[in-house]
């Protein structure tokens, strides 16, 4: 990268739920290659992180929700980023990530069926890792 250049990048958190190949395909349409989408928790060298390029740590979760994501896409910004959720999905995901736009840390947009709904509360039980839609209202 030359001085001086900023990087566009884009992180967030999200929940999904899916088919067995959820996080396979939430990679492919992201442009994330398979050895950058590890699973949180055995990592013990974080080097990998300092390089520029996408990547993706899961870990299981139950409830609504198989997986909670952490996405991290360099060359891109959330209006692309947004727009990758609406297309995953209508190939069957379910997609759900913090608003950003909220003063509630429990507000989450929700991407299902190709829509875009504000979940109003999200129920995170942090002893059964259990994450639960509570109610919704279209975005």
């Amino acid at each position: 990268m030359s001085p001086g250049k900023e990087v566009r990048r884009v992180s967030r958190s999200l929940y999904v739920a899916g088919p067995g190949d959820a996080i396979a395909v939430l990679a492919g349409e992201l442009g994330i290659r398979p050895e950058r989408c590890l699973a949180r928790g055995g990592l013990n060298d974080w080097d990998w992180l300092a390089i520029e390029e996408s990547y993706l740590l899961f870990c299981p979760v139950g409830g609504d929700f198989r997986f909670a994501v952490d996405v991290d896409l360099f060359g891109a910004d959330w209006p692309q980023l947004e727009a990758r959720l609406t297309a995953l999905s209508r190939q069957g995901l379910v997609l759900a990530v913090p608003d950003e736009e909220s003063a509630n840390p429990f507000y989450f947009l929700l991407y299902e069926n190709g829509e875009k709904r504000s979940v109003v509360v999200m129920d995170e039980d942090d002893e059964t890792d259990n994450v639960r839609v509570v109610g919704s209202s279209r975005a």
